[in-house]
């Protein structure tokens, strides 16, 4: 099954020991320089690394879409590159690591999050928590942000 969106790849020299799918912020695209940088990087420790592009970014929309469409397409990309005996990792950017949480917390199997720049407050805000959300999934879950970033540090 192939992907009705773009995909990019990293891939490692060899044979990968994980796959990772990553997901843009809302207002990238695929091609968000983090997310290249990562999947560089980590194809040099074995790691395939897929980046690909929410339907509305297909369409040359800067704003989301609806977030069942944006799980959706999540789930397809996800299922279409999964490849047996490998574990796969999803994650993103923000929204992309947003939705990817989503998505695990409502069982969508894979071994782990990793989101990136993924606020766990957003602005305004005391007491919601994004995390919680990832709490209800099984798998692990590895969050990382900057110094810049605007939102809370503080854990929930």
């Amino acid at each position: 099954m192939k992907p009705d969106v773009s995909v990019a790849w990293d891939k490692p020299a060899g044979a990968a020991i994980a796959i990772l799918l990553l997901a843009h912020g809302a207002g990238g695209d695929l091609n968000d320089p983090l997310l290249r940088a990562v999947g560089e990087g980590l194809a040099g420790e074995a790691i395939a690394v897929a980046r690909f592009n929410f339907p509305y970014r297909e369409a040359g929309r800067r704003a989301p879409g609806s977030q069942s469409q944006s799980e959706d397409c999540y789930r397809d990309v996800a299922s279409a590159l999964r490849k047996d005996g490998v574990p796969l990792f999803c994650g993103g950017k923000s929204y992309g690591g947003r939705i990817a949480s989503h998505i695990a917390s409502e069982g969508y199997e894979m071994s782990g999050l990793v989101l990136l720049s993924y606020p766990l407050h957003p602005p305004g805000s005391r007491n919601d928590c994004a995390m919680r959300i990832c709490n209800r999934s099984t798998c692990r879950c590895c969050s990382c942000r900057g110094r810049k970033t605007r939102s809370r540090n503080r854990i929930c």
